[in-house]
Formats: C-alpha cells, structure tokens, sequence
C-alpha cells in the first residue's frame, strides 16, 4: 500500500519520500516510520534519521524516471563508472551520442 503525501507539513507514516541526509549532502529515498507534531523519522535503508521542516521532499515522476534508468545502467555495467549517476547525467546532457533521456518511463 502506497501512501501519499502531498508535500505539507510532515509526511505521514508508510509515505515514501526524499529525505535530506546531512553526512552525505543529498537526498536518499526512504519510508517514514514515524510522524509526529515536531518531525518524522525515516528509514533510508542503512540508518532511520529523524528530521524537521525542509528535510523532506516529495518523489517526483522525474525522480522515477531517474530510478528506471540508473537501474537499467547498473544492470549493463556501463564502462568504468562507479556511479551511475554520472552516466545517467552525461546522457540528460547529450554527451553520449545515441542515447537521450524520453519522457516515457516505459510503463
């Protein structure tokens, strides 16, 4: 069961979000295992961190479509990339030719 969250106040538990992680200076996707009136805490798969207002953002379908991609590129094993992150924006940015980002997800 997917719950939702519409990006106001704190996310509620169960939602899947984007949560802030300060050690590593970046968003990390993770489920809220608990809402409450001062904050929320989220498990991120390695840790579950609680935050405060600004440290939540929603997932966004371009989120999505970055997720299917880099998938697909750990798959292949592309190069000697060690972060598929790194190929996925060389192709958003046209520096692989052949290869573009689409707007359809494949679904």
């Amino acid at each position: 069961m997917n719950i939702e969250w519409n990006g106001e106040g704190f996310p509620p538990v169960g939602a899947e979000i984007k949560f802030w992680v300060d050690e590593r200076s970046e968003y990390k996707k993770g489920i809220v295992v608990y809402s409450g009136k001062k904050g929320a805490t989220v498990d991120i798969g390695y840790l579950a961190s609680s935050g405060e207002a600004g440290d939540f953002s929603l997932i966004t379908a371009q989120d999505r479509k970055e997720e299917v991609a880099i998938k697909a590129m750990k798959q292949l094993n592309i190069g000697d990339y060690d972060d598929p992150q790194i190929i996925y924006d060389a192709i958003a940015a046209g520096k692989i030719p052949g290869v573009r980002v689409t707007d359809d997800a494949g679904s």
